[in-house]
């Protein structure tokens, strides 16, 4: 709607077609350059996602190893090594269990992540809005229900 408002604008005061054709080209060309941003940005994200799974796995693989090497260090028995591993992983689900059921992890990042995100703050505002409208509706069909009620009373008295 403001680029037609801006471009009979221009055509009111006189610019020459050619010139309101290269801004019409630089308005497409700012449009693409945003969009192309918008797509390297999700892809981005898309592969640090990938990255943090990855990250998240080299972390069991490097408790492995650690283990491992302890033992060894400690001239310890080689096969209470799988017995640390097993463990140790256990250990990684029970804490895991404990952070998603009990503290509820996933729940309170997303709950950070909305605060922080403008996007989200306005999307609750117009949820808002909309209940609001929902129920001021509502309320009136409600009325109108109690009316129709009333008037069908009266017409069997």
């Amino acid at each position: 709607m403001q680029k037609a408002r801006f471009q009979v604008r221009l055509i009111g005061c006189g610019v020459d077609p050619q010139k309101e054709i290269l801004i019409n080209k630089a308005e497409n060309m700012t449009e693409m350059i945003k969009q192309k941003l918008s797509e390297f940005r999700y892809s981005f994200f898309r592969e640090k996602y990938r990255f943090d799974q990855g990250n998240a796995f080299l972390v069991f693989l490097n408790f492995s190893l650690l283990v491992m090497s302890l033992v060894r260090q400690n001239n310890g028995n080689p096969n209470m090594v799988y017995w640390y591993v097993v463990m140790g992983f256990i250990g990684t689900w029970i804490l895991g269990y404990f952070l998603d059921k009990i503290v509820r992890v996933q729940d309170a990042s997303e709950r950070v992540a909305f605060k922080r995100s403008p996007i989200w703050k306005e999307n609750f505002s117009h949820h808002k809005q909309i209940n609001k409208k929902i129920e001021k509706i509502n309320t009136k069909i409600d009325n109108i229900h109690h009316l129709v009620e009333e008037i069908k009373r009266l017409e069997d008295e």
